[in-house]
Order: structure tokens, then C-alpha cells, then sequence
């Protein structure tokens, strides 16, 4: 065949069976058989003629030998006879021709050989790209291979792309895509695969623009973990903590991939003001009877609101016992923290009952009646033993029933008040006696 690598040189025996085959690199070949163990082929190289000697073994040769691969089956073949039959021209003229005739001799360089290396398969190409980024085969060494092919396999379709020296392709799909080079060289295929991965774009965003004032560090959400982010300033990393307000772009890369993102930041402090966040009402002191403890937090926005790690509503938020408790609110990023303290008293009333007074008129222990404090008083009444009420009023009994003495001994005594440190109504009952 024409181009370079076009010999394959085969031995047959006397039934046609091949016993030996080797290729040889020669431009445009022609033969000339040079005795019973040797032929040669000529060849050419610009403008001079070279001749190479192969014999009969690939190791006697004088040229380089290559792998070779042939084909050699048997094919039917079938033939009919024609006859022809035409008459003669008439007054046909025969005669002599005169013919002229040169000839030109040349030198050759014999046994002038190209040996070059066959065509290889492989090639370089990018092994990491982004997503929508294009590269180029390079490096190729196929340009004498009698036929290529290249095999593109990306995760969702194939292409095969036919006798290309080198090819150009554009990667619009994440994943492992597969590039595959099959040449021919002497009537045998050689295969080169390289693997390229191709990466997602990276998607990246802030958080927040609201900056918190304890922690004024910007938050990036990215799609990747392994980014090195250049801020516009100049500084560089993904956590850095802003002084001030204002404009601010970061470019994000993982050294194939990038994108630039940008935000206008601004304090939580600028925006309201922290005092209004978690009104909670000033810590408090109540009864036990006044549990629980009901309250509602004004709220500036539609944010969440938890107690300690539960998540509450803020317009009911109810307490069942005395304690250190701590709320919580995140606004625009910023986390808000406060503690409200609940103690809780028994409230008991102090009040004091006598058990005997004398109502003699002498000014001591004259009427009987609570003492103490935190009680206002519903009702005293009296009884005697016989069940019979002699007294039912609000103030102190004088020991009298009817305007007349009562008489000496023991009575039953009921006394209704209200708590003042409770507000609850609560009540007492026992005997007095009268001492005369």
C-alpha cells in the first residue's frame, strides 16, 4: 500500500499455509525479487531512490521489522466461458510500426532503511476539567497509521469520531468520561484509553449579608469542601472576620474549577436594635399556686423561639416550676441568648389562733381573734357545744352571745380568709375555750 508501514512480508509453504509474516516502515513500495532467499524493496525519501534487502527471516533483514497482523481466507470463486466472435475490418490495412525507445538508469543507496517506531495509540490529554470547559488531544503519534478511530463515552451517550489526527471536545456533563484511540498499523489495532473527570461547577452563595456583632464571620454554602477562597480585599480563606461594612466579592477554586460570588455585608446592629430581641419581662417572684407561670415574648420578625433546646411559641410560653431559664432566637443569622429567672415561694399565710382568752374586761386577752400577717379576714364564726352559732362576723369575737357573757367552757371555732401573698381563699378551724 502507499504511506509509510505498507509492507507485510508473508512466507507460505507448498500448501499455502503462512509461516512467517513481519512488517517493514517504507514509503510507496515497489518489488524486485533479488534471488531465491532475498527480494528488495524500493522506496523513496524526497527525491532519492533507497533500496532495501528483505531476506526470507525477519532477523536476517537489514531494516527494522514490525508486528504485523493478516487475514488470509479462503474465498469461492466461479467462471464462465465467453466466446467472441467478429468479423475482420474491411480493407483493413496492416503494416509495420515504428517504435522509439529509452531507457535511464539511477543509483541506489542500498540497504537504506527508515526504521522510524510504528504508530502508537497514545496521547496526552487533560485528566481533571470543570464543567463546560473544551481541551485538545496532544502528543498523538498516528499521523503513518493506515486508519484511527476515537471513542468518546461520557455517563450518558457515545461518540466515535473517524481518521482524526487529534480531536477537540467540549465536557458539558459531570462524571468520568472516556477517551479511547484506536489506530491500525500493518494490518494490526493497537488501543489507548485515558479517563477524564470532569467536576461539577461549583455552586457557592452567602449565608447571610447581615453580619452578627459577636461573630461577624460571614458563611459560605458551597457544594464543594475542598475550595480556597480570595477575597477583593486580598485576603484569602473561606472564614475570615469583616470590621467593616460594605461591598465584598470572593472568588472560590479548587484548581480546576472556579466562581466569584459577592455580597453587600451589613452589622445586625445597623439593621435594629438588639434590645428589642427576646423581650422577655423582668425575673420574677411567685406562688406556688400561681403555677404555671404564663408570660409572651414580643417578637420583631417571624423567627423561631426556643426554651433551653425546645422550640416554643413565643406568645405562649409557659413556666411549671422555679428555675434559671435560657431563650433563644437566630435573626438573619445572628444567635440571640437570654436567661429569665423564676423563683417560687410557698406563700403561707402567717396566721396565729389562740387557744383560751378571758374576757374580763381588764385589757388583756379580752376577744378572741387571728393574728399574724398576709390574711384578710372572710368570716370568724363561733359554735358551742351544742352546735349552736353564736358569732359570725369579720371582726373579733368580744365572748359575748347576745349582748349577755357567754359562759365558761369550750367552743368550736370556724375562720375563712383570703391569703395575701397567694390570693387564694384558705381557712381554719379548732376550739377556744373561755376563761373567766
Amino acid at each position: 500500500t502507499v504511506g509509510r508501514f505498507p509492507v507485510i512480508t508473508c512466507f507460505f509453504d507448498f500448501d499455502l499455509n503462512l509461516t512467517d509474516q513481519f512488517g517493514s516502515d517504507f514509503e510507496s513500495p515497489s518489488l524486485e525479487l533479488g534471488g531465491p532467499d532475498h527480494f528488495y524493496i524500493f522506496s523513496r525519501k524526497g527525491n532519492k531512490l533507497l533500496a532495501g534487502k528483505v531476506n526470507r527471516t525477519a532477523s536476517e533483514t537489514e531494516c527494522q521489522t514490525s508486528e504485523s497482523c493478516i487475514l488470509i481466507e479462503e474465498i469461492d470463486l466461479e467462471s464462465e466461458r465467453q466466446i467472441l466472435d467478429f468479423d475482420p475490418a474491411e480493407n483493413a490495412v496492416y503494416g509495420p510500426v515504428e517504435m522509439e525507445w529509452s531507457w535511464h538508469s539511477f543509483e541506489s543507496e542500498e540497504y537504506e532503511c527508515f526504521n522510524e517506531d510504528p504508530p502508537s495509540p497514545e496521547f496526552n490529554f487533560a485528566d481533571t476539567l470543570c464543567q463546560g470547559e473544551c481541551s485538545n488531544s496532544a502528543n498523538t503519534f498516528n499521523e503513518l497509521a493506515q486508519f484511527r478511530s476515537w471513542t468518546w463515552q461520557s455517563p450518558t451517550r457515545d461518540s466515535i469520531i473517524l481518521d482524526n489526527i487529534s480531536i477537540s471536545l467540549c465536557f458539558e456533563e459531570a462524571g468520568v468520561h472516556s477517551i479511547e484511540q484506536q489506530i491500525w498499523v500493518l494490518g494490526c489495532d493497537y488501543i489507548f484509553t485515558h479517563d477524564v473527570i470532569v467536576l461539577e461547577e461549583i455552586q457557592a452563595a452567602f449565608e447571610s449579608e447581615v453580619l452578627c456583632v459577636e461573630s461577624p464571620i460571614p458563611s459560605i454554602m458551597s457544594n464543594r469542601s475542598n475550595v480556597r477562597a480570595l477575597w477583593s480585599d486580598g485576603e484569602e480563606g473561606l472564614e475570615r472576620e469583616l470590621t467593616t461594612s460594605g461591598f465584598y466579592e470572593v472568588t472560590l477554586t479548587d484548581g480546576f474549577c472556579s466562581t466569584t460570588i459577592s455580597a453587600d455585608f451589613v452589622f445586625s446592629n445597623e439593621i435594629f436594635n438588639e434590645d428589642d430581641v427576646l423581650q422577655l419581662p423582668q425575673d420574677t417572684q411567685i406562688c406556688r399556686q400561681s403555677l404555671p407561670f404564663e408570660f409572651n415574648i414580643n417578637t420583631i420578625g417571624e423567627e423561631e423561639y426556643f426554651l433551653q433546646n425546645s422550640r416554643i411559641d413565643p406568645k405562649r410560653v409557659q413556666l411549671f416550676e422555679a428555675g434559671r431559664y435560657r431563650f433563644r432566637t437566630e435573626i438573619n443569622g445572628c444567635l440571640f441568648e437570654k436567661e429569665y429567672i423564676l423563683e417560687v415561694d410557698e406563700c403561707l399565710s402567717q396566721v396565729y389562733l389562740p387557744t383560751a382568752f378571758s374576757p374580763n374586761a381588764d385589757g388583756i386577752n379580752d376577744t378572741f381573734g387571728p393574728m399574724g400577717k398576709n390574711f384578710e379576714v372572710i368570716s370568724l364564726q363561733i359554735f358551742d357545744r351544742w352546735g349552736n352559732q353564736l358569732h359570725d362576723d369579720r371582726s373579733d369575737w368580744d365572748g359575748k352571745f347576745k349582748s349577755k357573757n357567754a359562759s365558761t367552757g369550750v367552743y368550736v371555732f370556724y375562720l375563712e380568709y383570703i391569703n395575701l401573698l397567694s390570693g387564694e381563699t384558705e381557712s381554719e378551724k379548732g376550739t377556744i375555750s373561755i376563761i373567766r
